[in-house]
C-alpha cells in the first residue's frame, strides 16, 4: 500500500499519527533534485526546476508495511544575472520543517528516495 501526501502539512501529520517505533529503522528518506530545463548539461544552465520528494516505511501492527510519500514541483531556479532561486527557496523551507519534525521525533533523516 501507498499514502501520497499533497503537501508536507500532510505528510507531517501522517507520521505524527503512527505509533512509536513503527517508521522502519527510523528513518525518513529527502532528495531535493534541480534538473536543467531546455536539456542543456548542468554546466551551461541557466534554469533550473527544483523538484523535493520525501518517503518512510510505516511498520503496521499486523506485520504489514505501507509508504508514505510526499513530491512537490518547488518552482525554478535562475543562474542568470539575477541569480533568484524561488525553487530552493521552497526546498529549503520544506526540508527545515521535516528536519524539525524529525528531529524532534527521533527520527533521521537520509538522502534518496524509497521506492517500493
Amino acid at each position: 500500500m501507498r499514502i501520497t501526501c499533497n503537501s508536507i502539512e500532510e505528510f507531517l501529520e501522517n507520521l505524527k499519527h503512527t505509533e512509536p517505533g513503527s517508521v522502519l529503522k527510523d528513518m525518513v528518506c529527502l532528495s531535493v533534485t534541480r534538473k536543467p530545463l531546455d536539456g542543456r548539461r548542468r554546466i551551461d544552465a541557466v534554469r533550473f526546476d527544483v523538484t523535493i520528494q520525501t518517503s518512510a516505511v510505516i511498520n503496521l501492527p499486523d506485520g504489514g508495511q505501507y509508504l508514505l510519500e510526499y513530491g512537490e514541483e518547488c518552482g525554478r531556479d535562475y543562474m542568470d544575472g539575477n541569480q533568484e532561486r524561488p525553487g530552493t527557496m521552497m526546498a529549503n523551507s520544506v526540508k527545515q520543517a521535516l528536519m524539525e519534525y524529525c528531529n524532534s521525533a527521533g527520527l533521521v533523516v537520509r538522502p534518496g528516495v524509497i521506492d517500493f
